[in-house]
């Protein structure tokens, strides 16, 4: 079958989908239109976990800048209308994006400011664009992203999120947190993330899991360079014995070292672009399958 992706490229087709978000006070009565999806209760404990864990002490606004936005329907007309359909429709309206820091969206700014994060526009507002510009009808990304989880945390916490309302397609990224240190457990790693992809299956949702990004050794908070192919080559073993596809963001990233921040653990605006298209170039090649 073609891939989705030279599809849509021959097609021309573009659909710009509805993107739902949330608004949001703050200090002062100002309001913040958040263009990710998450409950006020886990933004709330991301902040803490995420900024406080690595020793912000001046967290700013949560989330990215840009506003929701409602796109509009324009195609060239083509010939095969279920080429046409498959291209238009994302089966994918209600997807979860679930990890750590990465996942949440931080980059440190400077690199004399070792205690101090920002929340940035991660992968997942690049992913929403994306995605809008491919697809027609609405598409809602959650955000559920903590700082600082290891995979252990976030086996426990997935086993909630997963039920607590329907998902469409999950987005896994996690275990930096474990091996970034000089021994770390990659077998409880492994395990861990093993059987997170077996709790989204068990709940029949699809999963695609992410390699973690190559680190840069000369970052403050990069004490783990060397484990981060190790741990990748686990989740791709794991992975290809789950059948879950793998967006393999240390593949994208290559030896581009510019794609990271200050810290050399969170990606700069360049690395979580590199991020959002892997992601979307995997569920691109879902959507051809179940055409």
């Amino acid at each position: 079958m073609e891939h989705a992706l030279v599809r849509a490229q021959r097609l021309k087709v573009r659909k710009e989908p509805r993107i739902s978000g949330v608004i949001r006070k703050l200090p002062g009565g100002q309001e913040h239109r958040e263009l990710m999806t998450v409950r006020t209760a886990l933004f709330a404990t991301a902040l803490a976990l995420g900024l406080a864990a690595c020793g912000s002490q001046d967290p700013s606004p949560l989330g990215p800048e840009t506003v929701t936005s409602t796109g509009h329907a324009s195609a060239n007309a083509v010939t095969d209308d279920a080429l046409r359909q498959a291209l238009q429709d994302l089966p994918f309206r209600r997807i979860l994006c679930f990890g750590d820091s990465l996942t949440f969206g931080v980059t440190s700014r400077d690199s004399l400011e070792k205690f101090s994060l920002s929340p940035v526009e991660g992968y997942i507002p690049k992913l929403i664009r994306l995605l809008r510009n491919e697809f027609e009808g609405t598409a809602k990304l959650t955000n559920s992203g903590i700082g600082a989880e290891t995979t252990g945390q976030g086996l426990e916490r997935l086993r909630i999120e997963i039920r607590s309302q329907r998902y469409d397609l999950v987005l896994l990224l996690e275990g930096v947190v474990d091996v970034n240190f000089a021994e770390p457990d990659f077998q409880q790693a492994r395990a861990n993330l093993k059987e997170m992809m077996r709790v989204v299956k068990g709940e029949g949702v699809p999963i695609i899991i992410g390699t973690i990004p190559p680190l840069n050794a000369d970052g403050f908070r990069a004490q783990g360079t060397e484990n981060i192919p190790k741990l990748n080559e686990m989740i791709r073993a794991e992975a290809a014995m789950e059948r879950v596809p793998v967006a393999d963001h240390e593949k994208a990233f290559g030896s581009d070292l510019s794609l990271q921040g200050p810290d050399g653990l969170h990606p700069n605006d360049s690395g979580y672009e590199v991020m959002a298209q892997t992601w979307f170039d995997v569920i691109l090649k879902l959507v051809a399958d179940e055409t």
